[in-house]
Parts: structure tokens; C-alpha cells; sequence
């Protein structure tokens, strides 16, 4: 008859784990990363009603536009019919780096310098779409940041214009390129832009670069 003893079996059990290496795991650290600002910009539509200055929210969907070179806002102008409208641009500051016309025509102006700029795609644009005809924008533009970048001039149909008479400036590091099958048409002394200009699919009436900005 095999004979069991317990506290034997319990001496054995304890030397044999007393025997045994721990093998001690290394310590992971965690860390967070700093991912990309990733923040939608912020579309302000034009709807009008409340005045002509761009301060006035009750101008716009929401509130009136608000755009720094980091976020910066989108801005989109569109009206029905066959009138004209005003909007003036009394926002000192504002940054966007899309500003659409989809329709109606508008003349797009007021005492302050509307820059287009995106700290982070160093790109910028202004779009006349085809539902629009004759534009102007007399309001003051910043084209670009202190970076190196693009700003992109598009008038979709032909026939159609945007007429810039501000005065435009920025630094040499700016390219400024028209696009489209519409005119683009600078009339004001332009000497404080030092950018290249590239015209893509000139009309037939389209001046080269030099002739289209007086005082350079």
C-alpha cells in the first residue's frame, strides 16, 4: 500500500518553486504623439439682408467669418437674380484660403485686407464658378504667408470676369496662377507683389503679366 505524506509533499512542492527563475518582463513606457491639426475649416455663406459689411452675422448662415493662417475660413458668395450686390469686408485679419462666387455678381469690397493664406497647405484660392458673370473685388489682398506657397485665380466660364482693383501684395516666395476659361482683370498699381504669375488657358483677351500690373 503506497503511503501519502502531506507535510513531505509540501516541503518538495516549496523547494521546487524556491528553485524556479522568474523571468521579469522589461517595462513598456507609453507616450502619446502629437497627431496633425486635423480641425474642418469653417464654411461662412453669404446670404445678405442685414447690410453690406462682412461683420454683420446676420449676413451670413451663422456668424460672421472668423479664419487665422492655422484654421482659416472658406467663404462662399451666392445669390439668386439678376442684381448686383455689395459686401464690404470690414473684418481686420481675416485669413481664408478658399473664397468662392457661385452666383450672382458681386462687388466684394470694404476697408480692410483680406488675406489668402493656409499656414498649413501653403495654398489659396478664389473661384468664380460658371453660375457667375462679372465680379470685382476692390477690397486689398494678401496673397500668401511668410512661406513659400500658391495662390490659384479661377473664372470657369467663358465670358465671365473677376476684376481685382485693390492693390495686391505679398512676398516673392508667392506664385500667383490664373485658371480657367474666363477673364481675370487687375487694374490697380500691383508693384507690392513680387510673386511669379502664371496664366493657364489665356484668353484671347487676357494681357501678359507685365501689362496687366500698372506701377511694376
Amino acid at each position: 500500500m503506497l503511503s501519502f505524506n502531506l507535510v513531505r509533499w509540501l516541503k518538495n512542492l516549496v523547494r521546487s518553486r524556491r528553485g524556479k527563475t522568474v523571468e521579469r518582463r522589461p517595462r513598456v513606457r507609453l507616450c502619446l504623439e502629437e497627431l496633425e491639426n486635423r480641425i474642418a475649416p469653417a464654411l461662412f455663406t453669404w446670404i445678405g439682408g442685414a447690410g453690406t459689411n462682412w461683420s454683420t452675422d446676420a449676413n451670413w448662415t451663422t456668424s460672421h467669418p472668423t479664419g487665422t493662417l492655422a484654421n482659416p475660413a472658406q467663404l462662399l458668395f451666392q445669390q439668386s437674380g439678376t442684381s448686383s450686390f455689395t459686401a464690404n469686408d470690414d473684418l481686420a485679419g481675416l485669413v481664408t484660403d478658399q473664397l468662392t462666387i457661385a452666383s450672382g455678381t458681386f462687388t466684394l469690397g470694404g476697408p480692410a485686407t483680406l488675406e489668402l493664406a493656409n499656414s498649413s497647405s501653403n495654398t489659396a484660392a478664389i473661384t468664380v464658378q460658371s453660375g457667375a458673370l462679372n465680379e470685382t473685388m476692390s477690397t486689398n489682398l494678401l496673397l500668401g504667408s511668410t512661406a513659400a506657397g500658391s495662390v490659384s485665380v479661377q473664372v470657369q466660364a467663358g465670358g465671365a470676369s473677376l476684376t481685382l482693383s485693390g492693390r495686391l501684395v505679398g512676398n516673392s516666395a508667392t506664385q500667383l496662377t490664373k485658371d480657367g476659361v474666363g477673364s481675370l482683370i487687375l487694374t490697380n498699381d500691383n508693384s507690392g507683389f513680387d510673386g511669379p504669375v502664371t496664366i493657364i488657358g489665356a484668353t484671347s483677351g487676357e494681357e501678359q503679366p507685365a501689362r496687366r500690373f500698372p506701377g511694376s
